[in-house]
């Protein structure tokens, strides 16, 4: 589970979806800040239509998925007091499954 809240609703939608399997990045919408020197800076992302502000961004590398592998951005941020990684490759942002 992603940030530890709606638990009963995650684990009924992971069940059923093929999107939440071990290692597995979730396609996720994301607003971002694009800084002048091209640097990308998650604000806030969409999990099951509800808004979720990023409190602060830890840290971002040029990094690989720990799971899967995929290469990209590697942002670890912080999100209602949980450490939760994003990833962005291109223009396409990700959250890693269970």
């Amino acid at each position: 589970m992603p940030f530890g809240f709606e638990r009963k609703q995650y684990e009924n939608e992971a069940a059923s979806s093929d999107n939440s399997k071990d290692g597995a990045l979730i396609p996720i919408e994301v607003i971002a800040l694009n800084r002048i020197d091209g640097t990308m800076v998650p604000k806030a992302l969409t999990w099951n239509d509800l808004l979720y502000p990023v409190d602060r961004v830890i840290k971002m590398q040029k990094a690989a998925s720990l799971k899967t592998g995929g290469s990209g951005w590697r942002y670890l941020c912080q999100i209602r007091n949980k450490q939760v990684y994003l990833f962005r490759k291109d223009a396409h942002w990700f959250l890693e499954g269970k």
